[in-house]
């Protein structure tokens, strides 16, 4: 880790505003109409939206008339996405800190979009990376007759990323361009491959333009299967965490990461248990906001495995590792649903005269798990950390500093996303920028190992 640059140092959250410090302030005036939409008075938020959350998941648009696709969606939310059970998938809450912030970048977006700011104010923006599940594969499979063909043609827009963008801006603020979800997710990708993705900057300009507040790590499905889960634990997800911090090298609070755990598992239960503890553990060592989404449904799951209409009724379509529409209704409720109860909280924090502050020692100056690390370590690790931050970003201008890439030129290769397949394709690709090959030859296959590459 000492040669890595990891994190933050232009401390801007701790700039002088309105004559305050800013990690000690209350939400601003500015804030009041943001946060009267998290008023839990009366009751949970999540009752209290549930008008406007069906309205917004009644996806895609065409089916908003469609009996059977809104009663399928009603009995969903009713039956297994209360309130009650939804509460189960919280395994560590967002900080309090960046909460806050987060409820400043919707409140300057509303502002703007209104005509009350006259500088551009980007949305609160959510990057999400994951494999074949988080891109949407057999995301069109319902139990109610919607036809297929058409949604699979473009799996990223019944993907859950795209209806938690929904949910946000339907749901939540009148149909406005308030919240943005980008999703990264490509087929067979665990958590090295996005490592690769954000630390090369394997992402669209428009990425690059507006960087992430938000990052959610979604590679759950394919980390249980690998073979060696231990590196899960030492290496990639760290690293993640570095790369992922990283879009936003000067801030020093965002991008939030998150840890969200989708998989509720299909073949081997010891598995997935061993990568949900794994999970557990560095959302605790690094203070990470982690979403479970399997603790939401897989008793129910299990306790009807020998009744298919049941399973499709939850999933939308087979118990299988690709699940069907139902689970990507699910797991977009649940992950607004935990953003909605960690800017409720911070709102009711703020209204009641709490202080929020910054946690000490937040993920972007951690050093890695280390199996036998000891607790002395801890301290020098995130100070030379910190240190390597500081002398990094009092060079910038603009704390909105993404770490460089190490590559001059990098690309993505997928068969999801289309472009680099065969060999032909990246010949293609490399004789736009390539002067010379002396001994490299194009080769691999589609799909089957080896991939193309050199």
């Amino acid at each position: 880790y000492d040669r890595l640059l990891i994190s933050s140092s232009l401390d801007q959250h701790h700039e002088k505003k309105d004559g305050r410090q800013e990690d000690e302030a209350r939400i601003s005036q500015k804030d009041i109409d943001i946060c009267s939409l998290f008023n839990t008075d009366k009751s949970p938020i999540w009752s209290d939206l549930k008008k406007d959350i069906l309205a917004a998941s009644y996806w895609p648009m065409d089916q908003a008339n469609n009996s059977n696709f809104t009663q399928w969606i009603d009995g969903l939310f009713v039956e297994y996405y209360n309130v009650h059970q939804l509460r189960r998938s919280s395994f560590y809450p967002a900080d309090a800190a960046a909460s806050k912030v987060l409820i400043e970048v919707v409140s300057d977006r509303m502002k703007y979009l209104n005509g009350q700011l006259r500088s551009y104010s980007p949305p609160m923006h959510i990057l999400v990376t994951g494999g074949s599940v988080t891109f949407g594969m057999n995301c069109a499979q319902n139990p109610v007759g919607i036809p297929e063909e058409s949604l699979n043609k473009k799996f990223i827009d019944c993907a859950w990323p795209a209806r938690l963008e929904n949910l946000f801006n339907r749901g939540l603020f009148q149909n406005k361009k308030v919240v943005k979800v980008t999703n990264l997710a490509t087929g067979g990708a665990s958590t090295d491959v996005s490592n690769v993705v954000l630390e090369y900057h394997l992402i669209p300009e428009e990425v690059k333009n507006e960087l992430p507040h938000i990052v959610i790590w979604a590679h759950a499905p394919n980390d249980a299967q690998a073979p060696d889960k231990g590196v899960i634990l030492r290496k990639h997800i760290p690293e993640f965490i570095i790369a992922a911090s990283n879009l936003r090298m000067c801030d020093d609070l965002l991008p939030l990461v998150v840890i969200l755990e989708d998989f509720y598992g299909y073949e081997n239960y010891e598995t997935v248990n061993q990568l949900s503890g794994y999970l557990y553990e560095l959302a605790t060592w690094y203070g990470l906001m982690g979403i479970n989404h399997a603790n939401v449904i897989k008793h129910e799951l299990w306790a009807n495995l020998d009744k298919a209409h049941i399973i499709s009724n939850i999933l939308g379509g087979d118990y299988s590792l690709h699940p069907g529409m139902g689970s990507h209704i699910g797991v977009a409720w649940t992950v607004f649903y935990n953003f909605l109860v960690a800017f409720s909280d911070s709102c009711a924090d703020s209204a009641s005269g709490e202080r929020i502050t910054k946690n000490p020692m937040n993920s972007k100056y951690m050093g890695g798990y280390e199996i036998g690390g000891k607790y002395q370590s801890i301290r020098s690790t995130w100070q030379r950390n910190k240190n390597v931050a500081l002398d990094f970003c009092s060079d910038q201008l603009n704390s909105n500093t993404a770490a460089p890439s190490p590559c001059t030129y990098a690309f993505m290769a997928s068969t999801m996303s289309g472009g680099v397949v065969r060999p032909s394709d990246l010949i293609k690709k490399m004789s736009r920028i390539l002067t010379a090959n002396v001994g490299w030859e194009a080769a691999g296959n589609p799909i089957k190992q080896p991939r193309t590459g050199w």
